[in-house]
């Protein structure tokens, strides 16, 4: 983590947006230019998990990675999980979106 951190800090001019931080704010952490202002475990292993279900859909070409960046997930994950939803339905919706995803190939 500290390695990515400086990392981060040394590859500063390829951010394209605008950071904002508080005055007196030391650190503060972003998920696709979205701040985290609590916990940041959650929505980590949402941003590992979609790094990792684009990859394992790019090698098994079940999709390619423009599909995959075109499906509104935020969206999705609301629907989803935001809702409480139970987990039949949430296992339903999503083999939906699979199956629609499947015909438009």
């Amino acid at each position: 983590a500290k390695h990515a951190v400086q990392q981060a800090i040394a590859d500063d001019a390829s951010f394209s947006t605008t950071i904002y931080s508080l005055p007196l704010e030391q650190a503060s952490v972003f998920f696709d230019g979205s701040k985290q202002t609590s916990d940041i475990a959650k929505e980590l292993r949402y941003q590992i998990g979609r790094r990792n279900a684009r990859q394992f859909y790019q090698d098994e070409k079940i999709m390619d990675n423009s599909t995959f960046d075109s499906i509104a997930w935020a969206d999705l994950r609301s629907l989803l999980l935001l809702e409480k939803r139970p987990k039949m339905y949430q296992f339903g919706m999503g083999s939906n979106v699979r199956a629609s995803v499947e015909q438009d190939k």
